[in-house]
Order: structure tokens, then C-alpha cells, then sequence
């Protein structure tokens, strides 16, 4: 039997004679773990961002994958559901490769003007514009080998340093500098970010466009098996109208999900709960968004008059569909079925949030949820009163 004390591998095999070179790797036997508890999987976002591997998120250009990545930042900093998932705060790495700072910064403002203002975030979100630099991770040497640049060295460094636990690289049409229909490049590549996902603990989410066709992600099969979840968003033909959807396709650790997107006035997605299946269904789930429709303008109609401003955010103390539970004003519909249709509302444009919809005693403007259009004629003005305080 061969001697491999040594870590060098001896002949072996009845003596046939084997003389390669070779170290003894080590391993973790099945008994020295039997009876032991795993470790629980760790997600940033539940079944969509597992941590210590690369997500994939594909999706053509336009359709706004780098807008629904700055949402997903901001929900990890304040600890806000991310398109109905439950999120664990944290620190998170912009590496944007195509958009300038302003640009960050323009949407940024448009997503807290839609989810609010968090003056005590749990995480924070760090903005690397990169747009104009050269950005490749991965590269060709001298002697035509595939290795990492000083780029990822940086980027590593920069990550650990903030305490990152997401690292969004956005593009890999910028980042990777190999073929992308070669798989052992791909491999490399891919494997290159998965050590950047365990040195932060974390999660890599990289983004690609598809090809012109009607495929999920463009190149080598290798995207795909590399990777441990691959999720797209796209826009598709709903009963005739067009409807963003986000779905994750590819899951190694939890299940797929498909989900039916809405986007609000300023660009920031809201999941649309899923469609009844019966006519029956249909047609109460229709009545009961009515219902709901009505309670919440006419809730928000007499909150305003009383001057009791309402805000669009969950996470507001004055979050209006909890108010108008807790003011008896919602006829019947519950929390979830008004948030619904707050939503829906606008993104029709219906209702306007952080809009002027009174002063206090001392004429500083109060904001808060406000109509786009008037009131009927026929429905009764209730007498405002003059507002002291608010939060």
C-alpha cells in the first residue's frame, strides 16, 4: 500500500508504477459528522439571495434590472420587504460600471421618495460609478492564462473594508474579459466571485443581458451551472396588457418563484398578488378591490379634512392603510387589501405620496398622501381642523 504520510504521492496500484506528483488534500469523513447539526443556510433576502455564491439577474437592457437592484439595496438597508420577501439588513457594494454618481444619486432620491426617507438604516449602501473606467475582473495575462486584475483585488478589498455583504456587479459585459461561450472561462470567472462571495459572507449578484433571442442569459452553458440561483426581469403580453414580471427560474436552495411587478410614478416595483384561478374568484377578488378602492379614498379623503396626514411607507408610524384600520375607516378591508390598492392607486396617478396636504399652527407645510383628483360633487366636505403636531 502506498506511504502518502509524506503528502507526496509513492506508487501505488500493485506497484504499476504511478510516479506523478501530487499532495494529499484534506477531506471531512461522513462519520465525523453523523449526528451533528448543519449549519441553517443563511439568505440576505429569503429564497432569492443565498449567502457565500454568485445570483445571476439577466434581463435586456431598458427594463430596469439596475433600478430594481438599487430597491433591493435600500430594502437590505432599512430592513423593508423586497417584492413581498423578507429581507436581513445589510451593508451592500454598487459596482456600476454604466451609470455616473448623479445618476445614482437621481434614482436613489426617486426610491426613497417612493419608500420614504430611513433616518436610522440598519445597513448601508455604498455607490462605486465606475462608468468610463476600465472594469474587467478577470483578464488574459502575459502567457494567455485567465486570472484575476487588479480591478477585483480592489473591489475585494473595498467590500471587506465597508463590511459588504452584497456586492452588486453590474455588468458582466464590462467585468469579464473572456469569451462568453467558453465554459472554462466562464468557470473561472464565475469561481473568481465566489471567493468574493465567502471572504464577505455574502452574495455576489451579477448582471448580464440576454441575447436578441429569447434566451434567459447569453453565452455558455456554464452561466447557468455555475451559478446557484439565476433569476430574470422581463416584460410580457397579461390579457393583452404589458406586465413586468420577476421571476426566479434557477435555485439551488430554495424554491422558484414567479412574481407579477407593477411600477410605481417613480420607477420603484411593487408584486402584484397572484391572479384568482376560478371565475367566481375573479369576480369577488374584482369586488372586493372595489370595495377596497372606495374605502381608501374615501378614508383618505376624511383623514385629510381632520388634517391627519398618512404616509405610503410601511415603515412610517403613520402608515395610511394601518391608520385607516385603526380609525375604523376601512369598511370592512383589512390592512393587506388596502395596501393593495394604495399601490395600484399610484400607479395610476390617482393619489401622490409626499405631497403638501396641510400647514401646522405655524404654517410649516405637513406631507403626506394627497388626491390627483377632486372629490365628487355629491360627497360631503367634513370641517378640517387645525393641526399641532405630527410626526
Amino acid at each position: 500500500m502506498a506511504d502518502f504520510s509524506s503528502g507526496a504521492a509513492n506508487d501505488f496500484m500493485d506497484g504499476k508504477g504511478w510516479t506523478g506528483a501530487g499532495r494529499v488534500l484534506t477531506t471531512t469523513s461522513a462519520s465525523s459528522i453523523t449526528g451533528t447539526q448543519p449549519e441553517p443556510r443563511e439568505f440576505l433576502i429569503d429564497g432569492l439571495l443565498p449567502t457565500r455564491t454568485v445570483v445571476l439577474l439577466t434581463g435586456k437592457g431598458g427594463v430596469g434590472k439596475s433600478m430594481l437592484t438599487l430597491q433591493l439595496a435600500e430594502c437590505l438597508r432599512t430592513g423593508a420587504a423586497f417584492l413581498g420577501l423578507t429581507t436581513h439588513p445589510c451593508s451592500t457594494l454598487v459596482y456600476s460600471c454604466e451609470d455616473d454618481l448623479p445618476e445614482l444619486h437621481r434614482r436613489h432620491a426617486s426610491i426613497e421618495r417612493s419608500m420614504g426617507q430611513c433616518d436610522d438604516p440598519l445597513g448601508e449602501t455604498h455607490f462605486l460609478a465606475r462608468d468610463g473606467e476600465d472594469n474587467q475582473l478577470v483578464a488574459f495575462d502575459a502567457a494567455g492564462n485567465l486570472t484575476t486584475t487588479p480591478a477585483f483585488d480592489d473591489l475585494l478589498c473595498t467590500s471587506v473594508h465597508l463590511g459588504a455583504r452584497l456586492v452588486v456587479v453590474d455588468t458582466t459585459a464590462q467585468t469579464f474579459g473572456g469569451n462568453e461561450n467558453d465554459r472554462a472561462q466562464v468557470t473561472f470567472y464565475v469561481n473568481a466571485l465566489r471567493r468574493m462571495a465567502k471572504e464577505i459572507d455574502g452574495t455576489v449578484l451579477l448582471l448580464s443581458h440576454p441575447p436578441k433571442s429569447d434566451a434567459k442569459y447569453s453565452g455558455s452553458t456554464a452561466w447557468d451551472g455555475t451559478v446557484r440561483a439565476r433569476c430574470f426581469l422581463a416584460e410580457e403580453e397579461i390579457n393583452g396588457e404589458v406586465q413586468r414580471v420577476f421571476v426566479l427560474d434557477k435555485s439551488n436552495y430554495s424554491k422558484r418563484f414567479r412574481k407579477e411587478v407593477v411600477v410605481d410614478e417613480y420607477g420603484v416595483s411593487h408584486a402584484v398578488d397572484e391572479a384568482a384561478r376560478t371565475m367566481g374568484e375573479k369576480v369577488a377578488e374584482r369586488m372586493a378591490q372595489g370595495k377596497a378602492r372606495a374605502a381608501f379614498l374615501d378614508a383618505l379623503d376624511r383623514l385629510t379634512a381632520q388634517g391627519r396626514p398618512v404616509s405610503h411607507s410601511e415603515r412610517a408610524g403613520n402608515y395610511a392603510p394601518k391608520v385607516m384600520v385603526d380609525a375604523g375607516l376601512n369598511d370592512g378591508c383589512t390592512v393587506k387589501q388596502l395596501a393593495t390598492v394604495m399601490n395600484v392607486l399610484l400607479n395610476e396617478g390617482l393619489i401622490r405620496s409626499n405631497e403638501e396636504v396641510g400647514r401646522r399652527s405655524n404654517r410649516a407645510p405637513i406631507y403626506g398622501l394627497k388626491r390627483t383628483t377632486p372629490k365628487a360633487e355629491s360627497e360631503p366636505e367634513e370641517e378640517p381642523i387645525e393641526a399641532e403636531e405630527f410626526a
